[in-house]
């Protein structure tokens, strides 16, 4: 099987305003075509949008869009950091389109983002959630090197399991 090859774009509010508002206008930009149901949250973009405007700059610790670098190039999700690295760590959230799961793309999305927050100094470690119960996200996080912390509240899905990638494995 020939490797995933995905790029993570950074978008501005440009962008994330076609994202909500002109699907034409966002695949122009973008130069692709866009993944059935591609954003599947939704009610994010605007979220998303909004934190973007309030703070253009924080974008850097921000979402991403998931293009996937094949013959068309397709956008097929979107994810990023849940904000800026707090006391080293930081967390990093994805999704793909439902058509285009179980295909590797959301492993290359990790190790995507485990390499830019790395390229900060000052990020020790990375950490994502997932639901408490195994399933396809969790498998990708241990496959990539995420270890299993353990069981956390989590404001939007309930008890959530924990992985932790460290910068220094050792």
């Amino acid at each position: 099987m020939a490797a995933v090859r995905v790029r993570l774009v950074t978008p501005d509010l440009q962008l994330l305003n076609a994202a909500i508002y002109d699907r034409a206008a966002l695949a122009h930009e973008l130069g692709c075509e866009l993944a059935e149901n591609w954003e599947v949250f939704p009610d994010a973009l605007g979220q998303t949008r909004d934190v973007v405007a309030t703070d253009p700059a924080g974008v850097r610790w921000g979402p991403r869009l998931v293009l996937l670098l094949d013959e068309p190039c397709v956008l097929v999700g979107w994810g990023g950091f849940k904000g800026r690295p707090r006391d080293g760590l930081v967390e990093i959230r994805y999704a793909v389109a439902p058509g285009l799961r179980c295909r590797g793309i959301a492993t290359a999305v990790v190790r995507e983002l485990v390499g830019e927050a790395f390229s900060a100094s000052e990020v020790i470690a990375v950490f994502a959630r997932t639901d408490a119960a195994p399933n396809p996200s969790a498998r990708v996080l241990t496959k990539v090197g995420f270890v299993h912390e353990g069981e956390v509240a989590d404001d939007e899905i309930g008890c959530a399991w924990r992985f932790r990638y460290d910068r220094d494995r050792g």
